[in-house]
């Protein structure tokens, strides 16, 4: 929501402008901890999981 606050206009706004191109991955067999501490040290709220390299959470 910072983005569109900065930019103002969901028309003008894409998601390459704001989206970080390093994406932090979980693995279905990460324990909570693990992913946690991830998230924090990343300072991000959501961390999608994959398996195969393929997006299933």
């Amino acid at each position: 929501m910072g983005a569109l606050a900065e930019a103002g206009d969901l028309d003008e706004v894409w998601t390459v402008d704001v989206i970080s191109t390093r994406t932090l991955w979980a693995d279905p067999d990460d324990s909570i901890l693990h992913v946690g501490r991830l998230m924090r040290r990343a300072e991000v709220r959501h961390i999608p999981v994959r398996r195969e390299g393929c997006a299933i959470g």
